[in-house]
């Protein structure tokens, strides 16, 4: 039996952007956990999003828009960058003010 070489996930490096309410889960005080399946290039880049769990509220979309552009590591194989899959979890939660 012929051992793999390990993997290393996708990790985030760099968040610019934040996930925002949308106005429409402001208006209904919408809150909870966006679960979000996120393909990372070798180049450390997003391709590609995929809702695993909604909120519903224009929230998912807005966890997509904003995760499609955060930066990865990449996935490592044998020390070289590959692609790979890493899992985003985005929380809304009401602010306290």
């Amino acid at each position: 039996m012929l051992a793999t070489a390990p993997v290393t996930p996708p990790r985030v490096v760099k968040t610019p952007v934040e996930p925002q309410f949308s106005g429409q889960a402001l208006r209904a005080h919408a809150s909870g956990t966006v679960t979000l399946k996120v393909f990372v290039g070798a180049d450390g880049r997003v391709k590609d999003v995929w809702i695993l769990e909604r909120v519903g509220y224009g929230l998912d979309q807005e966890a997509v828009k904003a995760v499609g552009r955060w930066e990865f590591r990449p996935a490592m194989k044998l020390g070289k960058p590959i692609e790979g899959t890493a899992y985003v979890e985005c929380n809304f939660a009401p602010s306290r003010n």
